[in-house]
């Protein structure tokens, strides 16, 4: 993933529209003008044909059939030739028909889909039903793209800023959930993709963003001195030296050790894709086995099982979106989530309690928000998680103490932001990381807000997104723009 924001060159933060002519330059639509990128750079471009006209009303961006990009301003219509950055008017009747964007049928080959209440529907012989996902009815589709090989491209939104569900209709007929691409941002203005399965560009409100899926792609993006900040290398989400041995999840696939001589194996090479999307990585002392999990692009999530001592792996599949695991005793591992692309429903949150010998499910708690963080407080016999709307405290049977969140009214006792990435205990104070406030200092007992660390007051972003302690009491915060360190 590359991100490329006004640091980067870009004219606004707002992108309204892009489309890329047949030399591979993108055309980039602001309110206040437009630009070509190559690729490293950006040109503006200018027209005396634009002069006193509200390019925030520009609409039916397309590759015309030589090549360039035609768009429409009310009544007018313009061109861009194949490579230019000059803009020349043209008849109206040159320019094509607009490409699907709010269309709510379409047909690939002899199907018919609809697109409605947040799901696709496909009819056969006068029988529709839903192909895709639970149906919301206050969901409607925003944006429809087709990608150059034909896939369908839909987005679903309660409102025209907030893309909520990303779905493809691939030329073969299968649905695939693409809605973990909304985890880097879900302000969506326009969407380029020659390829669903290879790369995709975004245009959103704060900039744009590049996805590249292919195995030339992320990998290629390395963290050096004088990078951007948007720049990625290796991904990796979770690390665990509890045995001695440095264990490590890439996101992509494969489990790895990393050496003593800085070299880094791959751990169960014959099963390596069983290891895929990777999220977390925990050890269970009671019987030296590490759990983790992961998901794929159907919406299955898988939790593993291994013991490195036997080279030993298991796989089981939860009927959850998992996003944390606890090692609660010998035998139970709990299990914290929500429904499956239900995220931010407010009663989509729930827990299962795993038991480790006989692989069974027992849900012991429902009916909150997403619960995106479990932690356990000895001293107080506290469960304290972390949730899509707040911090939700019960007792050691999980019965709800107190809640804090987002009530204006709630006082000393008010998140401004209340997705909870993070807790972690520190001395008399629990340290919540959210989503997009920063880092909240609340007191133990008293359950009442200290302090908040942001971007204001000296945090590297406000997505703090995991937390670590170290030897000399520091606290170390992992945000989407690097590491802070907090004494």
């Amino acid at each position: 993933m590359q991100q490329l924001e006004l640091e980067d060159g870009l004219l606004d933060r707002i992108v309204n529209k892009v489309n890329r002519d047949t030399f591979g330059y993108f055309y980039l639509f602001f309110d206040q003008g437009i630009q070509r990128y190559d690729g490293e750079n950006f040109t503006n471009i200018s027209s005396v044909q634009l002069n006193n006209i509200d390019l925030s009303l520009v609409d039916n961006v397309k590759r015309d059939k030589e090549g360039g990009i035609q768009f429409s301003i009310l009544e007018s219509n313009f061109q861009i030739p194949p490579g230019s950055t000059q803009v020349k008017k043209i008849p109206k009747q040159k320019v094509q028909s607009s490409t699907p964007d709010t269309i709510s049928q379409f047909r690939i080959e002899d199907r018919l889909y609809t697109i409605s209440e947040g799901t696709i529907w496909l009819t056969n012989d006068k029988v529709t039903e839903n192909i895709a996902i639970e149906t919301d009815p206050n969901l409607y589709c925003h944006m429809l793209k087709q990608d150059k090989e034909g896939n369908f491209i839909a987005l679903f939104a309660y409102n025209f800023r907030t893309t909520e569900r990303i779905l493809v209709i691939k030329k073969d007929g299968q649905v695939l959930d693409y809605s973990s691409l909304l985890s880097y941002g879900n302000n969506i203005r326009d969407i380029y993709c020659e390829d669903v399965e290879s790369k995709w560009l975004l245009a959103t409100f704060n900039g744009i963003v590049i996805f590249n899926f292919s195995n030339a792609g992320i990998e290629n993006f390395h963290v050096r001195k004088n990078v951007k900040k948007s720049q990625f290398g290796n991904i990796i989400t979770s690390v665990n030296a509890e045995t001695g041995r440095t264990i490590f999840l890439k996101e992509t696939h494969g489990l790895r050790e990393l050496k003593a001589n800085n070299e880094v194996e791959l751990l169960f090479e014959d099963q390596a894709e069983f290891f895929h999307q990777n999220q977390q990585l925990i050890y269970d002392k009671y019987h030296q086995n590490f759990y983790s999990y992961s998901y794929d692009l159907n919406g299955k999530f898988e939790l593993h099982e291994f013991n490195l001592q036997n080279e030993t792996a298991d796989i089981n599949y939860i009927p959850l979106r998992i996003r944390d695991l606890y090692n609660l005793d010998e035998n139970h591992l709990l299990i914290g989530g929500h429904k499956i692309f239900n995220e931010k429903n407010e009663d989509s949150g729930c827990i299962i309690k795993y038991n480790k010998k006989n692989k069974a499910r027992e849900k012991i708690l429902k009916d909150i928000p997403a619960i995106l963080d479990i932690n356990y407080i000895k001293s107080t016999e506290e469960f304290w998680l972390g949730t899509q709307y707040g911090i939700y405290i019960y007792d050691n049977q999980f019965q709800l103490k107190e809640t804090l969140g987002s009530d204006v009214n709630s006082g000393d006792k008010y998140l401004a932001h209340s997705e909870i990435r993070t807790i972690i205990e520190f001395n008399d104070y629990m340290i919540a990381g959210s989503y997009n406030g920063g880092v909240y200092i609340i007191d133990k007992s008293t359950k009442q807000l200290v302090k908040n660390i942001n971007e204001a007051n000296g945090l590297s972003d406000n997505a703090a997104v995991a937390m670590s302690i170290d030897s000399e009491d520091n606290i170390w915060v992992a945000t989407f723009n690097g590491l802070t360190v907090l004494n």
